[in-house]
């Protein structure tokens, strides 16, 4: 169960790190990070 949990964080990591074409070749978490600062 540790291994699968270890296993997902690491694509999930992989995935929001790479860049997108259609949002600019920005990543998932730049674009997180982005919004995130005009919340509060």
């Amino acid at each position: 169960m540790k291994l699968m949990k270890k296993k997902l964080l690491f694509i999930e990591k992989k995935l929001n790190n790479r860049p997108r074409k259609i949002i600019g070749y920005k990543t998932p978490n730049e674009i997180m990070d982005f919004e995130l600062k005009f919340v509060a």
